[in-house]
This record gives C-alpha cells, sequence and structure tokens, in this order.
C-alpha cells in the first residue's frame, strides 16, 4: 500500500491523476507541504500556483491556521477539486 501511495503522489502520478479531470494549462493551486520545485515537472501540462504566489494578498495572513482558513475557502470555490489522499 506504502508503494502505491508513494507512486501516485509524485509528480507523474498527480500529472495522470490531474490529465483525467482537467484540460492541460488548466489553472491547479496546490495546497502541500512539499516545496514547490517538487511540483516542477507538472509545470509543462499545467499552470500551478501556491501559496507563496499570492504573498501580497495574504501579508496579513500571519499563522498556519488562518492560512489553512483561505486554502479552505479556496477548496469549496474552485471549479473543481482534486485530494491526493482520502480522510475519513
Amino acid at each position: 500500500e506504502c508503494k502505491v501511495r508513494d507512486q501516485l503522489t509524485r509528480p507523474e502520478g498527480l500529472r495522470h491523476a490531474l490529465s483525467l479531470w482537467f484540460p492541460e494549462q488548466s489553472r491547479v493551486y496546490i495546497g502541500s507541504t512539499e516545496r514547490p520545485d517538487f511540483f516542477a515537472p507538472l509545470r509543462s501540462s499545467f499552470r500551478l500556483y501556491f501559496a507563496e504566489d499570492f504573498g501580497r494578498a495574504l501579508a496579513n495572513v500571519s499563522n498556519n491556521y488562518e492560512l489553512y482558513a483561505v486554502e479552505t475557502l479556496l477548496f469549496f470555490g474552485s471549479s473543481g477539486t482534486v485530494e491526493t489522499l482520502g480522510y475519513a
């Protein structure tokens, strides 16, 4: 199970999963604990965005709880969402 999960959450696995639902060059916001450069291979297929890309807009966000709230609003306000791991 760990090997499969690892494959599915690597950039190539993520690219494949995203391509099932979204056309190439779709805007994709990634909320992750991984550094943005981890996702660099996806840039050839999708327009990637991270919290760091919105530094000016998030200048008043002072802690991770506030950032989580902003990301939750993005998640529920988006036209499509994908999670790599299901949480029960």
